[in-house]
């Protein structure tokens, strides 16, 4: 039986194939035709077709094929293959990358991933701890593990999109990795000890991925003393994913479902009646189909699956469909229409669990216009705090880039309110948007202010702190 994970990587090869630039590989026939290469084997049309399906696994040669024939960036797909076999929770078991390579190349990864003046990208953290994934025996010193554990770290909390996808699947490698898992713990541990850490929520929540009794331990203690709020709730997101997953050793799972108890709720990020629900995410689905003129979106599943971003209660499955949304060509058609719904009166000044769903969503698929409306959220007045607060922290991740002019205003309009905790926690939001975007002058301004906040200062100094390699590695 297909399961959904399975159906909506199948739907994704499908629909960046019908949908996307060149007319000539629409039919399965005609993409059979060019597939083969050195690697990828020829193959029936129905063997496409079940690809597309879910129900049967795609070589990762044939993957990368599509890669290549369709003009993806390196990575669009591959990485959305790796990231949904670990936030779907159901191995999907993608066949192995070549791992038939000489020791040097390891070593030559290893070297540059410890330089301190070498930049690494995505890719090349995906083909390390490819191989490293490979050799489970693999012997590496304690700090050599901790050295490439903790860059890999920070460059993945401040990555994006496709970048971001690859450090994800590749920290993930590392932290279950047979030999290297407990100092790979210890840098998570160590680094959410640190009050004054920027992304603590996902340092925290990273040790989801494991099934370690360290790693539970350290959640636990993170549960009972966390270092602060954004730590504690890290602490319950990656508890809940370990204990979910149903494979940890009786005694931990007896430890977890104990401490999961104050926590556990039916909560999601927004709910709706099941009505009301479903219209939305058909009205969402069809605006967002509406672009392709193929006529072959299957809207089923892309409303499964703007129905899994928006509503779905586990924080895993609303990343799962988000990332894989933005690897086909109807991000930026259902970035609009999440923005329609977004600028709708009644959302911007309704409750902000609404707006703030819309805005998490278009953190993965939102351009320009998506930046310029949030933008507008941030200096305007009568809306909400939280509804400012997470459109100031959306800002980071939103295609385009903002000019001076706005972040001189932006800023402004804060500090001069900077005594209420709403705007505080703003200028915060804003010191993470200059630092994912890396717009220093902001940073600058925010550190030396004197009417800046503490929590702002020490944020602007956390991001101005960071290596330039660091910085520069991220975004490759």
């Amino acid at each position: 039986m297909v399961n959904r994970i399975q159906r909506w990587l199948g739907w994704m090869l499908k629909v960046n194939r019908v949908a996307g630039p060149d007319p000539g590989l629409r039919t399965r026939t005609a993409f059979a035709r060019v597939l083969p290469d050195q690697v990828v084997r020829p193959v029936h049309p129905s063997t496409i077709q079940r690809w597309e399906a879910g129900s049967l696994r795609a070589p990762r040669g044939a993957i990368t094929r599509y890669e290549r024939l369709l003009a993806l960036p390196t990575g669009t797909l591959t990485s959305i293959f790796d990231l949904l076999e670990q936030l779907g929770r159901t191995p999907l078991t993608v066949p192995a990358r070549n791992t038939a390579l000489p020791a040097g190349r390891i070593n030559q990864l290893l070297e540059l991933a410890c330089s301190p003046d070498e930049v690494i990208s995505g890719a090349e953290w995906d083909e390390l701890t490819g191989l490293l994934d490979a050799r489970p025996m693999a012997f590496l010193p304690q700090p050599l593990w901790e050295a490439i554990a903790e860059r890999l770290l920070v460059e993945m909390l401040i990555a994006c999109g496709t970048p971001w996808n690859l450090r994800y699947a590749a920290f993930n490698r590392l932290v279950v990795h047979p030999s290297g898992q407990e100092a790979v713990i210890d840098v998570c541990a160590a680094t959410a000890a640190l009050p004054d850490h920027q992304v603590m929520t996902s340092t925290v929540a990273a040790l989801g991925a494991s099934d370690h009794a360290y790693a539970i331990t350290v959640l636990l203690r993170q549960l009972a003393e966390p270092t602060n709020d954004k730590a504690l709730t890290g602490a319950v997101i990656a508890l809940a994913a370990a204990a979910d997953r149903g494979r940890l050793e009786a005694y931990d799972q007896a430890r977890a479902d104990a401490a999961l108890q104050a926590f556990r709720s039916p909560a999601r990020p927004f709910v709706r009646p099941d009505d009301r629900r479903t219209a939305m995410v058909n009205g969402i689905a069809a605006r967002t189909s509406a672009v392709d003129e193929s006529g072959t979106g299957e809207l089923d599943v892309l409303s499964e699956l703007v129905d899994g971003l928006l509503f779905d209660a586990d924080s895993e499955i609303r990343v799962a469909a988000a990332a894989l949304l933005a690897a086909t060509p109807y991000k930026r058609s259902l970035a609009a229409a999440l923005r329609a719904e977004l600028m709708k009166p009644s959302t911007l000044t309704g409750d902000p669990e609404w707006s703030s769903t819309l805005l998490a969503a278009l953190r993965y698929v939102g351009g320009e216009p998506e930046l310029r409306l949030a933008q507008l959220m941030v200096t305007a007045d009568g809306l909400p705090a939280e509804t400012v607060r997470v459109a100031a922290f959306a800002i980071a991740h939103l295609d385009g880039k903002a000019p001076d002019s706005w972040w001189n205003h932006a800023i402004e309009k804060h500090l001069r309110q900077a005594a209420r905790r709403e705007s505080a926690e703003i200028l915060s939001g804003l010191a993470y948007s200059a630092g994912i975007t890396g717009h220093l002058p902001t940073l600058e301004r925010l550190r030396l202010d004197a009417r800046a906040p503490h929590e702002a200062q020490t944020a602007a100094s956390w991001w101005l702190n960071l290596p330039s390699q660091i910085t520069a590695g991220a975004q490759t």
